[in-house]
This record gives structure tokens, C-alpha cells and sequence, in this order.
């Protein structure tokens, strides 16, 4: 699965071009938000990462055999 996160740094800027292209480039599922890079807090972006180590931890071998 391909994933995908778009970020704007302001109220006047638009994320569509960005899940645009993240859609063409195949991303099944796509975060975005609008906040500003100086912002350690990133909901969404943080929920992206939680969802790659949940499919790392998925996918990886079981060590228990």
C-alpha cells in the first residue's frame, strides 16, 4: 500500500494539487493538513507514522519460530 501526506503552511494555501499528484503517483491513502512547519505538533503526520509502523510491524517475520 502506498501512502501519502500533503502539508500547507497557511489558511490561504490548498492541498489539492498535492493529493492530486500523491493520487496519480498511486498513494491509496493520503494524510493532509494545514499548519506551519515551525509546529512541532503534526496530528496528521504523526498519524501517518504510527500507521508505517503498524504495517512494518505487520509484515515483519515473526521471531519466534
Amino acid at each position: 500500500m502506498q501512502l501519502g501526506y500533503a502539508r500547507v503552511s497557511t489558511e490561504d494555501q490548498h492541498v489539492d494539487g498535492q493529493i492530486a499528484t500523491l493520487k496519480e503517483a498511486g498513494a491509496e491513502r493520503i494524510w493532509s493538513e494545514k499548519i506551519s512547519g515551525s509546529k512541532a505538533d503534526r496530528t496528521e503526520l504523526t498519524k501517518l507514522i504510527e500507521q508505517l509502523r503498524q504495517m512494518m510491524w505487520s509484515s515483519s517475520p515473526s521471531t519466534t519460530d
